[in-house]
């Protein structure tokens, strides 16, 4: 069979992108704005190699300058969902523990209905069994042929409600953005024999009685699409054609079913977006005006186990930073909860990537952690958080973690015993951390800001000390202080009957100062308290001067210290229960996370809680990072 080389030309089909007026400046984007790698304090101990915004830079960033970036104009397919699209994915057993478990632990985590055609079954992939196809390159005709002839039959079992409109036909080393791809379904009819695909050549197809004659194909590799009625079409034919009609040592299986369709007067339906190499190579072999005349690619070819991670790490959060611009929350929040319920889901088949990601040495892990690991040592995440110590001292059996849900875990890891085990009890706390930061993002117009307070204080400090811009707040101390109706949660209210003294809040950094060697110039004040406001301001400006002496350790310790607020609150502090007043907490709470080296407060508070939390999980992968590293409670005496 000869077969042209493959065409992305004569794609006239321009996907229509939805345009409205910005309502606000852009979100910046995760990826490719936010690029600094020295956005959190180091400490003297710490590697400037270790940060997660390292590898995020190392591994993530390089796709800024390939792929297109839409910032804004999302609009979502309008005829068809995903649930209505069968993916088919062929595969081999040699690549179940590549290829094929990255596609599942990816973008096919998100899909609700898919096949993985294979001639081997495997436990941990929901293979569909072609018997006697083999595991070669030739076992993909079988595969595929054989394949929708069960996949039909299945179909078939089903009610009418139930059945998939369109399939997709794509190998395991496909990487798929399903939101963009199942727009090239828009205005297509499944109840017609259609198929709909893009990297597309022509082929020489066998006639009958001898004859030849020459078909439109779409690339298998870049994918495309079937309808239910072309698969109903030719589910008649199919293990005919593939044992009867189509040479034995021709394994063009996408080709033989190009043949077989136009055979039965289907056609190629051609659309942009499929490309049938990875972006690097799609770049250099199209040029940039080509690859990026659709923003929305369909589809990625030829992508390793290691791209195809770091692909779907990337268009997750193009697409979040994305809907945040539009402000579409309808879409954002089920596509975020969704993205976090798959990625997250609790099984070890796949856990070998997620332990190079976040184990503090990532490089060495990857030498020792496998697809074959035994389960004992890929359920070890003591090396990933909070839970990283070089001492002897640290005991296992006495650890409490400091961010324990509602509950206990009641669920066990698989390999481990009946009884919950320390690993189970830390997984679950790992869990929650990324939670965390996967809901952590706030609202634009509060990302926005925080960004003007930090740019008021950078200027005003910079000038007024002569120091460079961009470390103004590098050594920013906050203290948090929540009283108002908090008297029923404050444990030194329920010991006392009073608040604590703000002189404890002072000790709490001076305390950290000793400990850390470092001066907190300045001290970012939180609190929903005029009084404390107006007295920490006081302390600072006459300290012990005056004639006042109440709180004389923290007149002392806070006299000539920058004390610095949100200038943006209608008062220098904030009243949660006005919608204002709560804009300006977040707009505080989005400010300490990014530009804080110490935060004193008290986890009595939620807010103090989640600022130990949050702050933790952005910051993990700095060696012997803890909880209290940069959050610690405010003491309860002066001593």
């Amino acid at each position: 069979m000869s077969v042209e080389p493959l065409l992305n030309v004569s794609q006239k089909n321009i996907t229509l992108i939805v345009q409205r007026a910005p309502m606000h400046s852009p979100f910046e984007n995760f990826i490719c704005d936010n690029t600094n790698v020295t956005r959190f304090p180091v400490s003297t101990t710490t590697s400037p190699n270790d940060s997660f915004d390292v590898y995020r830079k190392n591994s993530l960033e390089k796709y800024c300058d390939i792929v297109p970036i839409p910032r804004r104009n999302y609009s979502k397919p309008k005829v068809y969902t995903e649930e209505e699209v069968a993916f088919v994915i062929f595969t081999s057993s040699k690549f179940f523990h590549t290829r094929a478990t990255a596609t599942r632990d990816t973008w096919l985590s998100r899909i609700t209905n898919y096949y993985f055609l294979s001639a081997t079954p495997y436990p941990y992939l929901p293979v569909t069994v072609t018997a006697g196809a083999g595991e070669d390159k030739l076992s993909n005709m079988k595969k595929l042929f054989y394949g929708l002839q069960i996949i039909y039959q299945q179909q078939m079992n089903l009610s009418l409600s139930q059945r998939q409109k369109w399939f997709y036909i794509a190998g395991c080393d496909t990487f798929i953005l399903p939101h963009h791809l199942l727009k090239r379904l828009d205005g297509l009819d499944y109840k017609m024999p259609i198929r709909v695909g893009g990297h597309w050549g022509h082929a020489g197809c066998p006639g009958p009685n001898g004859t030849t004659f020459t078909a439109e194909f779409p690339s298998g590799g870049a994918g495309f699409f079937f309808s239910m009625k072309l698969l109903e079409i030719m589910q008649p034919h199919l293990i005919n054609y593939v044992e009867n009609v189509w040479p034995r040592n021709d394994a063009a299986s996408d080709c033989a079913l190009a043949c077989l369709a136009h055979q039965l007067g289907v056609g190629l339906t051609k659309h942009v977006g499929f490309w049938a190499h990875a972006p690097a190579f799609t770049l250099r072999e199209n040029g940039r005006e080509r690859f990026h005349k659709e923003p929305e690619p369909n589809d990625f070819h030829y992508v390793q186990p290691d791209e195809m991670y770091a692909l779907d790490e990337f268009y997750v959060n193009q697409h979040m930073d994305r809907l945040i611009n539009d402000e579409n929350w309808d879409e954002l929040i089920p596509f975020t909860r969704r993205f976090v319920r798959e990625i997250w889901k609790f099984g070890y088949d796949h856990v070998p990537h997620r332990r190079w990601l976040f184990d503090r040495n990532r490089e060495e892990i990857k030498k020792i952690v496998n697809y074959h690991s035994p389960i004992s040592l890929l359920i070890n995440h003591l090396n990933e958080h909070i839970y990283y110590f070089n001492g002897s001292s640290f005991n296992l059996t006495k650890w409490v973690p400091r961010n324990s849900p509602q509950g206990p875990p009641k669920a066990v890891l698989a390999g481990t015993t009946v009884n919950l085990t320390i690993p189970d009890h830390i997984f679950t706390s790992f869990l929650r951390y990324m939670f965390v930061i996967f809901f952590s993002q706030l609202a634009p117009r509060i990302q926005t800001l925080a960004k003007l307070l930090a740019h008021h204080w950078s200027e005003y400090l910079s000038d007024k000390y002569n120091k460079p811009y961009d470390e103004a707040l590098s050594k920013m101390a906050v203290i948090f202080i929540r009283r108002g109706d908090k008297m029923p949660e404050d444990s030194f209210w329920q010991k006392h009957q009073r608040w604590r003294n703000i002189s404890m809040y002072v000790k709490g950094v001076v305390d950290q100062e000793k400990r850390r060697q470092i001066n907190y110039t300045t001290i970012f004040v939180m609190t929903d308290d005029t009084t404390v406001m107006k007295s920490i301001q006081e302390y600072s400006h006459v300290g012990l001067t005056s004639s006042n002496n109440d709180e004389s350790y923290a007149r002392q310790h806070l006299y000539h210290r920058e004390i610095i607020y949100n200038v943006f609150a209608p008062q220098s502090c904030f009243d949660p229960f006005i919608r204002i007043g709560f804009d300006q907490f977040l707009a505080n709470v989005q400010f300490i996370t990014d530009h804080a080296s110490l935060v004193v407060g008290h986890s009595d508070s939620n807010v103090g809680r989640y600022l130990e939390e949050i702050i933790y999980v952005n910051r993990q992968h700095e060696p012997n990072v803890q909880t209290s590293t940069y959050v610690v409670n405010a003491p309860d005496s002066l001593d």
